[in-house]
C-alpha cells in the first residue's frame, strides 16, 4: 500500500516526462535545436557540449523508459479498451505537429496530449496517480515559461492560446501547483467536481472513475 503511493506518483510524473522529451521530436532534428522555451531543452543543458550536434533520437530511449513507468499502474487493471484508444488519439499530436505549417506556432495542438492524459488515468484509475500527473503537467508547462523569461522569449504557444506572456504561463502553473498540492493532501475526488460542474450547467459530462486504490 506505502510502496503504492510512491510508485503509482512517479508513474504519473514518467507521463509527463515521456511527453516532454517526445513534444521536440517534430521539431528539432538536433539537441542544438530543441527551443530554448522546450522544458525538454532542460535536459539537453545537463549533457556535455560534445552532445549539440547529436540527433534528439538520443532522447527516444529515455522518454521509452518512462512511457514504461507510466504503464505500470495498467497492468493491475488488464486491457482497457478506451483508454487504449484515447492514448492513441493523444499520440496524434505528432501527427498533426509533423504535418501543419508552423505547427510549434499552433499552441492548441498540445491540447492533444490531454486525450492521452485521461486515456492513462482512467486505465491507472488511482487518485495519486491522477495527482502525480497533473503537478507534473503545471510543471512541465512551467518550465517552458521560466526559460522563456530567462531567454526573453516574450510570448508562448499554450494549448489554451498562442502569443502567451511567460508570466502569465509561470503565474498559472505556480497557482495550479499550490492548488493541486492542496486537493492532493486531501484526497479530493476530481469526479465531485464533475458532478458540480454538470449540475451547474444542467449536462451529464462523463466520469473519469478514478479511485483511492492505494
Amino acid at each position: 500500500m506505502i510502496k503504492n503511493k510512491i510508485l503509482y506518483p512517479l508513474s504519473g510524473l514518467s507521463l509527463i516526462l515521456f511527453f516532454a522529451l517526445t513534444e521536440v521530436q517534430p521539431f528539432s532534428s538536433k539537441l542544438e535545436n530543441v527551443p530554448r522555451r522546450a522544458t525538454a531543452h532542460l535536459f539537453v543543458l545537463l549533457l556535455p557540449s560534445s552532445f549539440k550536434n547529436t540527433s534528439t533520437l538520443i532522447l527516444l530511449p529515455f522518454a521509452f523508459i518512462f512511457a514504461f513507468l507510466a504503464a505500470i499502474p495498467f497492468k493491475k487493471h488488464g486491457f482497457r479498451l478506451l483508454p487504449f484508444i484515447l492514448i492513441l488519439c493523444g499520440m496524434s499530436f505528432f501527427l498533426f505537429a509533423t504535418l501543419l505549417k508552423d505547427a510549434n506556432k499552433i499552441g492548441p495542438i498540445w491540447s492533444l496530449f490531454g486525450f492521452a492524459w485521461i486515456g492513462a488515468n482512467l486505465w491507472a484509475n488511482d487518485l495519486n496517480y491522477f495527482y502525480g500527473t497533473v503537478i507534473a503537467e503545471f510543471l512541465w508547462d512551467m518550465g517552458s515559461g521560466a526559460q522563456a523569461l530567462y531567454y526573453n522569449i516574450r510570448a508562448l504557444s499554450e494549448p489554451y492560446g498562442n502569443n502567451i506572456s511567460p508570466k502569465v504561463v509561470v503565474i498559472v502553473d505556480s497557482i495550479g501547483v499550490i492548488i493541486t498540492v492542496i486537493c492532493w493532501i486531501k484526497m479530493m475526488d476530481p469526479d465531485n467536481l464533475r458532478i458540480k460542474i454538470s449540475n451547474r450547467l444542467h449536462i451529464n459530462l462523463p466520469s473519469l472513475k478514478i479511485k483511492n486504490e492505494t
